[in-house]
């Protein structure tokens, strides 16, 4: 079994965000801040668990690598 990937936290993981592993407890956070996001009731800086795994996200990786070529 995998630990969950939100830094500091030492939870089993038994659940995934975008192909991250991640334990309950945070999913429900990042599920969470994700309702609130799309309803206009928070920002994407205020999305602090779904940032904290947001360089392992598929997407993420992507842009981080579009980044470094960018130099």
């Amino acid at each position: 079994m995998s630990v969950c990937s939100v830094p500091n936290c030492k939870k089993v993981a038994h659940e995934s965000w975008a192909t991250v592993s991640v334990c309950y407890g945070h999913r429900d956070e990042i599920e969470d801040e994700f309702v609130k996001y799309y309803a206009k009731k928070i920002g994407a800086d205020e999305r602090e668990t779904y940032l904290s795994i947001y360089r392992l996200t598929p997407w993420g990786r992507i842009a981080e690598r579009k980044a470094m070529k960018r130099g």
